[in-house]
């Protein structure tokens, strides 16, 4: 059975649509956002981390580049403390 972008798109929906989605979410399915530091590029470590934690975003995937360039600077406690911080 071949399906076309549009048939799939429009059934790929259909949990979004009739709010299972959001139920299991709710439900503590074990569902959540996870973001990856490149989203906020243009800010340094703390800021992003920072962001990320108000935003109420549990998981994120550091950019190692910018972890060093913050513990150098502070100190990998704090590196940790920051990203401990979700």
């Amino acid at each position: 059975m071949r399906v076309n972008r549009r048939e799939f798109l429009a059934l790929a929906s259909l949990p979004l649509l009739s709010g299972s989605f959001r139920t299991l979410a709710e439900e503590g399915s074990g569902m959540f956002v996870c973001m990856h530091e490149i989203t906020s590029i243009t800010f340094d470590y703390r800021t992003a981390m920072e962001g990320y934690a108000r935003a109420g975003i549990r998981a994120v995937e550091p950019d190692l580049d910018k972890v060093r360039e913050f513990a150098q600077q502070e100190s990998p406690r704090m590196a940790r403390q920051l990203l401990g911080s979700f």
